[in-house]
């Protein structure tokens, strides 16, 4: 029963650590122009695209962390 129990520990582990690993190859994502959009004013939180542009590199998992 022990060494049952163990098994699942580290199999269920496993899962988890797979699962939550990054994907590698996958780059950011598309932005709109910053033409087609009004600028933010001071101390507006700034839309998405604006912040994330096609030229930062995304790496998805557990959490997208994007690197500008």
């Amino acid at each position: 029963m022990k060494r049952l129990q163990l098994f699942g520990t580290i199999f269920l582990s496993l899962l988890v650590v797979v699962g939550c690993g990054s994907k590698k190859g996958k780059s950011g994502k598309g932005g709109a122009t910053a033409a087609t959009e009004k600028p933010a004013k001071k101390g507006e939180i700034q839309p998405y695209n604006k912040v994330i542009t096609k030229d930062a590199k995304s790496d998805p998992g557990l959490f997208t962390v994007h690197k500008v």
